[in-house]
């Protein structure tokens, strides 16, 4: 009975994303992390990569993706291993994975520049418009 507790509220207060310490984390390194005075190099990184991480996102929350890239690059760390040594594993495959993603986002924002979608976008939303408006 305990460990269904126990579960239950792992369930409601860690790994949901809306729960509330989630949010309450997620606001709370957020007003941290506007606190910090950066320099040029930092701010052009932080600029460069802070509109490509929702695509990240979308791409790595794909199905097909992450039964092929996470669970593979994840799955074959031994457990044998002294945890230092596992936790650097971790840390440099989930910085691949994000490097990964990253280079897949650029690449189809420059792709959606070239072809002019947001334009193709806007037209399309104006003839909707016109025809149900």
């Amino acid at each position: 009975m305990k460990n269904k507790i126990i579960i239950f509220l792992k369930s409601i207060f860690i790994t949901r994303v809306d729960s509330f310490t989630m949010i309450l984390q997620s606001l709370s390194i957020m007003l941290f992390l506007t606190i910090i005075n950066y320099n040029k190099y930092i701010s052009k990184i932080i600029t460069f990569i802070g509109p490509l991480t929702f695509g990240i996102f979308l791409i790595h929350e794909n199905e097909m993706i992450r039964k092929i890239m996470i669970t593979n690059i994840f799955e074959n760390y031994s457990s044998q291993l002294p945890l230092n040594r596992v936790i650097r594993i971790i840390l440099l495959r989930a910085l691949k994975i994000f490097g990964i993603c990253l280079i897949i986002e650029y690449l189809r924002n420059i792709l959606f520049r070239i072809l002019q979608i947001r334009k193709i976008l806007i037209f399309i939303e104006k003839l909707i418009f016109k025809l149900f408006g």
